[in-house]
C-alpha cells in the first residue's frame, strides 16, 4: 500500500485489500490489525478527519477482538454485522 495521508485515501486502499468472506483466521487478524494501524496513523494527516479516522480503527480493532474470543470467518463476522 503506498503512503495514504488522507482518510479518503487509506478507505480507498483498503478496500482493494479486503480479504474475501471466507479467508482464513490469519488473513483475517493481518487485515484488521493493519487496517486499524492505518486508521490510527492517518488520524494524525488528516486532522480534518481525525475523529473519524479514530472510529474507523476502533470498528476495525473489535472485529479483531471478536477473533480473539472465537475463530469465525469473514462470512461469520458480516453475519454479525447485519445482526446488530
Amino acid at each position: 500500500m503506498t503512503l495514504a495521508t488522507t482518510l479518503k485515501q487509506v478507505q480507498q486502499a483498503l478496500w482493494r485489500v479486503t480479504p474475501v468472506p471466507d479467508a482464513s483466521e490469519k488473513a483475517l487478524r493481518a487485515f484488521y490489525t493493519r487496517a486499524a494501524a492505518e486508521y490510527r496513523r492517518v488520524a494524525r494527516t488528516d486532522p480534518d478527519h481525525r475523529h473519524e479516522a479514530l472510529a474507523h480503527a476502533q470498528v476495525e480493532t473489535n472485529h479483531l477482538e471478536r477473533l480473539t474470543e472465537k475463530p469465525v470467518s469473514g462470512r461469520d463476522l458480516l453475519a454479525q454485522d447485519e445482526g446488530e
